[in-house]
This record gives C-alpha cells, sequence and structure tokens, in this order.
C-alpha cells in the first residue's frame, strides 16, 4: 500500500530516519510498489527498494543515518557537541617510520622533494 505522508510510514522508519530521508523512503516505496504491481510479493521488494534508496544517500553512524557527502570533520564536530566520543585522526607514516607532513597530493610529482616517490 502506498503512503501517502511520512506519518504513515512504518515505525521503524519514522523512528530511525531523519525528515529528508522519510522521503526519498516514501517516494522510492512507492514508485517501487506501482512499478512490481504484478509480483505477488511487491510489498516487500517496494520495501526493499526503499532502503536501498535511503542508503545511497544516507550512511548509518552508530545508531544514527548522516547525509552523505558531510565531510568527516562535520560529521565529528557533531559527535563532539553531543556529547559523543570523537575519534582522532593521525598522519599516516612513511614505510619508513617517518610522518608525513604534507598530503600525498602534495608530495606527489615533485622530483627535488625528498619525500616524493620520484626523490627516493
Amino acid at each position: 500500500m502506498p503512503y501517502a505522508s511520512n506519518d504513515d510510514l512504518p515505525p521503524s522508519v519514522r523512528g530511525h530516519l531523519p525528515q529528508h530521508a522519510q522521503d526519498i523512503y516514501r517516494a522510492a516505496f512507492n514508485h517501487a510498489f506501482a512499478a512490481h504491481a504484478a509480483d505477488v510479493a511487491r510489498e516487500e521488494i517496494a520495501h526493499r527498494i526503499a532502503w536501498a534508496a535511503v542508503k545511497r544517500s544516507y550512511d548509518k553512524d552508530g545508531d544514527r543515518w548522516v547525509p552523505r557527502g558531510k565531510s568527516q570533520n562535520q560529521r565529528l564536530s557533531i559527535d563532539q557537541e553531543a556529547g559523543f566520543p570523537v575519534m582522532v585522526l593521525h598522519s599516516v607514516s612513511r614505510t619508513d617510520g617517518t610522518p608525513c607532513e604534507k598530503s600525498p597530493r602534495e608530495s606527489l610529482g615533485k622530483p627535488n622533494d625528498q619525500h616524493s616517490p620520484a626523490g627516493q
């Protein structure tokens, strides 16, 4: 059965997804439900398609869904403001154990740089 509004969605969807993700779920479900009208399992298929649509735009971060495309720093600052533990990122070390002071992109293509692949 198609959903007229987000309030009609199952509690498992309403209680876990942000409003925009619920919009995506409802639109994908309704479209898939109509597209699979001849299929006996169309409601199950429509739910699977709806969840797949949500997962293209959102990632599950712990017990909440966050939009894809947000930088990790934005997600970390949101966690910190909410009082959640914050993951600390460390710089990557080279194979000889010396820490990277430049990003890999900055290091590439400079043959006179002692840390570039061409200079080693």
